[in-house]
């Protein structure tokens, strides 16, 4: 493909077909989880601090509204997924924390995901999926 022969709407229809694509397959891996992909992204990211993560934090790790992080936490939270605390430092503050059961769940669905992930992405060599990867990462940053 000649990228100068490419336009951008249709740069715009690959990158949504691929954005859909990823996200209907971890959808489809999630669905005896009893959890959206969003709610698996706040688990995975809470799951990483065993101190504990603010609402802001995660609003801008996200880049999602403080009213859907309270959704979502408070969904995961009567799941018995995650925790809320109060913040050391500012007790006017909590922070969420991953339960033992939701930093169990993280793992045994991250294993899965990343298996069938393989399965899914085998006909891709591994330098083709960094170079994604990279491209998705710079293209964030530009925020």
């Amino acid at each position: 493909m000649d990228l100068r022969e490419l336009t951008t709407y249709e740069a715009c229809i690959l990158h949504a077909r691929a954005h859909r694509v990823l996200r209907e397959f971890v959808a489809r891996q999630l669905e005896g989880y009893n959890l959206t992909v969003t709610e698996w992204v706040l688990l995975g990211v809470i799951s990483e601090s065993k101190s504990g993560v603010s609402p802001s934090a995660l609003c801008e790790r996200l880049d999602v509204s403080m009213p859907l992080i309270t959704r979502m936490a408070t969904n995961l939270q009567s799941h018995g997924y995650v925790d809320r605390k109060e913040h050391q430092e500012d007790k006017r503050q909590s922070v969420i924390i991953p339960s033992a059961k939701g930093l169990e769940l993280a793992e045994l669905v991250e294993t899965q995901i990343k298996v069938e992930m393989r399965k899914m992405l085998k006909d891709f060599s591994p330098s083709e999926i960094l170079g994604y990867v990279r491209t998705m990462k710079q293209l964030a940053e530009l925020l």
